[in-house]
Parts: structure tokens; C-alpha cells; sequence
């Protein structure tokens, strides 16, 4: 039917010291400039910042770094000019390192993730999906 979509899927690794802001702010600028590119072609926008599950981070640590993550590249997706209500989202959902040795119940991770949306997502963004693979069984089901 003619409608032409753009992705770009930015990855961030997360420890004590990682990310620096400097690598957010490059990741964060690079998919604002493609989604005002995408926007010229007349091309829907989705845009993926993931911020990693490998390593031993905490739930709390993921969601520091997430909301930083989202709230960077909202601010550069305005700089761009894109239309926020023209694009979808699909970021990381909040969750601890596959490492790490602390394993919060599914509830905590739901609430975690929404907490950070909704601190870090604009309201004009018509449409969240959170990237779910990867995970562990036991993370997938309910308790």
C-alpha cells in the first residue's frame, strides 16, 4: 500500500562506569538525525534505544540508565524537529543484568519499566513496545 518504515536500533551496554555520556549523547543524536531524515523521506519512524541486559547491573542501575537513555533522546529527537506523534518507540524493558545475582520479582520489573516510561516518554509518543527477547524463563513467567 506504500507506506515505508524506518528502524534504528542503538545499544547500549550498561556497568558501574558504562555508559558514558558521551556515548549516549552520540547514540541518542545519531537516531534523532535518522528519524528527521526518515521523516523527509515520508517514512514512519521507529526508533530503538536498548540499553543492554548482559552483564551483572542491577534492576535499579538499568533504570537509571534507561531513563537517562530516553530522556537524551527525546531531547535530541526535538532538536531534529521530528513529530513525536508520527514515530513509535521500543525501548529496553527495566530488568537486572543477566548476571547479576539479585532476581526481582516479574511485578518489580513491570513497575521499574512503566515508572521509567512514564518519567522519561513524552505524551505525544502515541505508541510503546518494549523489546521482551532475550529473557530467562523464569523472568517470562508469573509467580
Amino acid at each position: 500500500m506504500g507506506a515505508r518504515f524506518a528502524k534504528w536500533r542503538a545499544v547500549i551496554a550498561v556497568d558501574d562506569r558504562l555508559p558514558s555520556q558521551g556515548c549516549i549523547e552520540a547514540n541518542a543524536q545519531a537516531l534523532a538525525r535518522y528519524a528527521a531524515y526518515a521523516r523527509k523521506l515520508d517514512w514512519f519512524r521507529l526508533s530503538k534505544p536498548e540499553v543492554l541486559m548482559d552483564g551483572g547491573h542491577t534492576l535499579e542501575r538499568c533504570r537509571e540508565v534507561t531513563q537517562e537513555v530516553l530522556r537524551t533522546v527525546f531531547n535530541h529527537l526535538y532538536t531534529q524537529g521530528v513529530m513525536l506523534e508520527g514515530m513509535l518507540l521500543k525501548p529496553n524493558m527495566v530488568l537486572p543484568g543477566l548476571t547479576c545475582p539479585s532476581k526481582p520479582r516479574w511485578t518489580r520489573l513491570a513497575d521499574a519499566t512503566v515508572e521509567c516510561l512514564l518519567r522519561a516518554v513524552p505524551a505525544a509518543v502515541p505508541g510503546v513496545g518494549v523489546l521482551s527477547g532475550g529473557q530467562s524463563a523464569e523472568l517470562a513467567r508469573p509467580v
